[in-house]
């Protein structure tokens, strides 16, 4: 811990814990992220629907200071949905050892389904 704070800026809260649990925060945190890409995906098909722009939304969601704006963009690298190397397979982890603990994450099982259309969907035009 003393050689890691000499490394990294002293004024961060370095928080002690088990390897499962860092392995569970690290999978944790990427499904809440791919939750929040599905949400924003979600939020701008409505907008559209209702001849709005998410954007002018987005834009508050900055303001606010308990919302977190990351991951609400429809948009990554052009594309929709949470791709990238660890969104999709540490929500997938994380559902299946939920699961084989038998808990039934339904949130995370229905964001990671509606996760894998927007990937097939492409652009926010459909390509």
């Amino acid at each position: 811990k003393r050689l890691f704070k000499r490394v990294v800026d002293n004024k961060k809260k370095i928080l002690m814990m088990k390897p499962v649990e860092a392995e569970l925060l690290k999978v944790a945190l990427n499904g809440l992220y791919t939750v929040k890409v599905v949400f924003g995906n979600e939020l701008y098909d409505i907008c559209q629907k209702y001849g709005t722009d998410y954007y002018k939304l987005f834009e508050a969601f900055k303001l606010d200071k308990y919302i977190n704006s990351m991951h609400l963009d429809p948009l990554f690298d052009g594309y929709r949905g949470a791709g990238g190397k660890c969104l999709n397979k540490d929500i997938k982890f994380l559902i299946k050892a939920a699961i084989k603990k038998r808990v039934f994450p339904d949130v995370m099982i229905e964001a990671d389904r509606e996760n894998k259309n927007l990937l097939e969907k492409g652009t926010l035009d459909g390509d």
